[in-house]
């Protein structure tokens, strides 16, 4: 692009409005130094702007903690030359004053009205953006444009943008650690989650590396946003700083008051120093790493209920709101504390800072960890719903079955059929008293007997790896079952129970099968409560983090390195990746990583990522990722079901929830994409607009296939969908706005709901299952004694212990949550189109979205519903849309369970 001659004759009277900010600080943006060029559509040239008349206005933005924050609505008037055609690009650049903390700006608005002509024309930039201080930024209009319909002064722009964020523009360097306003693209294997040691095998701290880049490599994986830091020679990247946080584009990043409400998810979870604390709080016998009893475990949701006095002393200490709890509140339940806890919670967190006595009394306090360690162990927890007015329920054979409909993992119950008896080994005698009244073979043929397994790979991959560890007495492991669970529903109510359960001992062959007839009341409770730990692994992280946030990462970075800003794919897309880089890079730094939260809550500790690494590289296929492939995968629904539309009543797992509301958002979402993407394309092969002559668009799926999931088999092209036609397209994109908005909103949001109560989804099995054994006069002996003796404390030994429990909440509460500047469909505020075209189907979306949520109100008030209305039921809201239900607010902490965000945020 060239510049614009001096001398050029002055032409049009432009009005620019700029909304921006820079919320990671208090500090007020006053009359901010910007500088602003037009780019000529035609040309190419660049016109400078000397703005005159500037304003400038605050504009609130959400509180960050305590504080408010304000960016800046900014508005002034500039002279364009007469041969200015059409600006069809902005160059922005941000001269930061080096004193301020104000280093980078946040641009949501760029708009240009003309004054001067007999017509007005209005020119909207689309920004969505930060710009670094000093880094000349371009922005397109909001006009959509394919790659052969770039306007001619573009056309060069647009391809040196693309190259600069793969990292191909001569004056971007691509060697050594990404920082600051770099803007770079790039893939790269797991080989970030081991601790200081890895590459070592003699640490206790060494992971395999994730992601197969080499011949002996053997776990493959989706790939991640590479961050350049030295690589050592195991092929490990090296450790972040300490202190630092992993970095991601400014783009990809929290805003301020998303990262608040994100950062103290890891000091909610630092269990060494919650031990001491902990056994100050719940009754325990013999020692403090057991509850003893269920009560024990409830006391944590309620202050009515009896408490232990060490708890109701500290309680009583703590102001009423029960998350708002303030430093002076916590200060003086600390105080209270006996010396050894807190010495305890100091040695892992350091001592309050020391200030002069002078002080007032409040500033006394000023470690930030402590402060939030207390917050998460000394706050009133909401009841969960599993819990609220149903005691029991969540014991019962039929409440297994429906959270596998509405629960929180509704994604692997499948159809039984002859291959699964088969391969299970099970018979006419399993099921004998089971099935009401009907034989094997006719349950099997009428389709009303399911199952769940839970026992390929977990069973033969990671099992025997778990037992080793076991055996070295290490105790960041459990005892790893592996099995099955099978269920049978009614055809009358179509109510839905386990009735069978097989579980394999950890690194054997060796099955035991219980059922409520042939096994003990006691031991039929134990066996449940051990499957569905298996379900909650499975869960977490298969189902929650493989399936979602380490499918959608390689999607969007894709995007942003082959397809153009003005790209209309782009634009309809870039909602659906809202935050996944940052959110995912920080869970690899603090969830998932070796010695991270998720291994140390659940049976397979140090195991736990390779088990979800196994699963992708033998089961995951992108083409069964969207709803209607994935329930006639199952085979839930008829299997000659349009894998873009299958009706509810093509459903044969009948009450299913699930389902049936996940299928009304996803003919949504299809309707608009399709409608949306035939504005832009065309299916006549002669059309310069088929999406076979798209380079860019054919250059971003080749490139998420044979670059970021890389790793996925393809057997007979049966992974991926071809790209045909505009039908084919819209699957494809439905599909991954799917995984990232309807998905992840069924699996994330009802965490708290269902797995913070730890019996009903325990994340740790710490014994195994006592035999039915009796002496020579059929009295039970050894294990079986001791829990028939002491039922309550004995199943809970065999589950997480307090420490392991409070860390499961701590974790589900802050991923349950909903931040403040959560964006959800059918009602984002961020304008990611500009178009009006678009602007008119997303409307049309808008009303759709919201029928479906009306739909969906109306089904929980249907009394037929067993999963949703009946005594036992719970009303399914995870895929309401919106939460207009039921606002998020300080009391409820975002916890509301429902609202579907666009993208895999939290």
């Amino acid at each position: 692009m060239a510049a614009a001659t001096a001398t050029a004759t002055a032409g049009s009277t432009w009005a620019l409005e700029m909304h921006i900010h820079a919320d990671y600080t208090s500090e007020r943006i006053m009359t901010p130094n910007i500088a602003i060029s037009f780019v000529d559509e035609s040309s190419g040239d660049e016109y400078e702007l000397h703005l005159s008349k500037v304003t400038s206005a605050p504009w609130q933005l959400p509180m960050v903690g305590s504080e408010e924050r304000f960016g800046a609505i900014v508005t002034g008037e500039a002279q364009a030359p007469a041969d200015l055609s059409q600006p069809g690009a902005c160059l922005v650049v941000f001269n930061h004053n080096l004193w301020s903390k104000i280093d980078r700006l946040y641009f949501a608005k760029l708009t240009a009205i003309t004054k001067s002509q007999p017509q007005a024309r209005a020119v909207s930039f689309l920004t969505n953006s930060w710009v670094a201080g000093g880094v000349k930024r371009i922005f397109f209009t909001g006009q959509p444009s394919l790659p052969d319909g770039t306007p001619p002064g573009l056309m060069e722009a647009r391809q040196k943008e693309l190259a600069s964020l793969r990292g191909e523009d001569p004056n971007t360097e691509d060697e050594g650690p990404r920082s600051g306003a770099d803007r770079i693209y790039a893939y790269d294997v797991y080989n970030d989650l081991g601790g200081a040691g890895q590459g070592d095998p003699n640490r206790h701290d060494d992971r395999p590396i994730l992601g197969i880049q080499g011949p002996d490599a053997k776990l493959p994986y989706p790939r991640r946003l590479r961050t350049g830091r030295k690589i050592d020679t195991n092929g490990y990247e090296a450790h972040l700083a300490p202190g630092t946080t992993p970095w991601v584009p400014y783009d990809e990043k929290f805003f301020a008051s998303k990262q608040d409400s994100f950062s103290v998810a890891p000091l909610y979870a630092i269990g060494a120093a919650a031990s001491s604390v902990v056994s100050q709080l719940f009754g325990a016998k013999p020692d403090i790493n057991q509850f003893a009893s269920f009560s024990a475990v409830e006391d944590l949701f309620s202050r009515e209920s009896a408490v232990p006095a060490a708890k109701q002393d500290i309680m009583n200490r703590i102001d009423d709101n029960p998350f708002d709890l303030g430093d002076e509140a916590l200060r003086k339940a600390y105080k209270g504390f006996p010396d050894t806890v807190r010495q305890a919670v100091e040695e892992q967190l350091g001592s309050p800072s020391p200030v002069p006595t002078w002080f007032p009394l409040k500033f006394l306090f000023r470690n930030e960890k402590i402060l939030r360690l207390l917050q998460g162990l000394l706050a009133r927890w909401p009841m969960p719903q599993v819990l609220d007015q149903r005691k029991i329920t969540w014991q019962s054979d039929e409440e297994v079955g429906r959270q596998a409909k509405a629960g929180c993992n509704p994604f692997t119950i499948q159809v039984a059929d002859k291959t699964f008896l088969d391969d299970s080994k099970l018979g006419p005698e399993d099921f004998a008293g089971l099935l009401g009244g009907m034989t094997l073979q006719d349950a099997i043929s009428q389709r009303t007997l399911f199952y769940q397994d839970y026992y390929t790979v977990l069973g033969e991959g990671i099992a025997p790896q778990v037992q080793k560890l076991l055996d070295k007495k290490d105790k960041a492991v459990g005892y790893q079952y592996s099995g099955r669970g099978v269920f049978f529903q009614c055809p009358e109510t179509k109510a839905l129970a386990i009735v069978v359960i097989q579980l394999c001992e950890p690194d054997t062959q060796h099955w035991q099968l219980y059922s409520p007839i042939r096994s003990r009341p006691e031991i039929w409770q134990l066996a449940k409560a051990v499957y569905s730990s298996l379900d909650s692994a499975v869960h977490q992280l298969i189902s929650h983090w493989l399936k979602t946030h380490a499918t959608m990462e390689p999607f969007a970075i894709a995007t942003r390195r082959q397809l153009s800003a003005m790209h209309p794919v782009f634009q309809l897309m870039q909602p659906h990746f809202r935050y996944t880089l940052d959110i995912n890079a920080n869970a690899r730094s603090t969830l998932i990583n070796a010695g991270g939260i998720v291994e140390s809550i659940f049976t397979a500790g140090p195991c736990c990522m390779e088990f979800s690494a196994k699963v992708y590289g033998a089961t995951w296929k992108f083409r069964e990722q969207g709803l209607p492939a994935d329930l006639m995968a199952r085979g839930v629904a008829k299997q000659d079901a349009d894998e873009l539309h299958v009706n509810a009543d093509e459903l044969l797992l009948k009450d299913y929830p699930y389902a049936e509301d996940g299928l009304l958002v996803w003919d949504a979402i299809v309707e608009y994409f399709d409608m949306y993407l035939r504005m832009y394309y065309s299916d006549d092969v002669g059309s310069d607009k088929h999406v076979k002559k798209d380079d860019e668009l054919r250059s971003w799926y080749h490139e998420i296939q044979t670059k970021g999931h890389q790793d996925a088999k393809d057997v007979n092209g049966d992974c991926w969908i071809e790209l045909k036609d505009i039908s084919s397209l819209v699957q494809i994109l439905a599909t991954m706005a799917w995984i990232g908005s309807a998905h992840h909103a069924a699996v994330n949001f009802g965490q708290y709901a269902y797995s913070a109560y730890m019996p009903n989804k325990a994340a740790f099995i710490s014994h195994a299952i006592p035999r039915e054994t009796v002496d020579t006069e059929g009295r039970p002996t050894g294990p079986l004694a001791e829990l028939l003796n002491d039922y309550e404390y004995h199943f809970l030994r065999t589950l997480s212990g307090p420490i392991r429990a409070l860390k499961t909440m701590l974790l589900v509460k802050t991923l349950s949550n909903h931040a403040q500047d959560e964006e959800y469909l059918g009602g984002a505020s961020t304008e990611w189109a500009l178009d009006p075209m678009a602007r008119r189907a997303k409307a049309q979306f808008d009303v759709s979205i919201a029928e479906a949520e009306h739909t969906m109100i109306r089904r929980n008030k249907d009394g037929k519903s067993r999963a949703r209305c009946s005594p036992s039921g719970i009303p399914y809201t995870l895929l309401y849309p919106s939460t207009q239900t039921q606002a998020v607010t300080m009391r409820n902490m975002g916890m509301t369970g429902r609202g579907i965000p666009t993208s895999v945020s939290i």
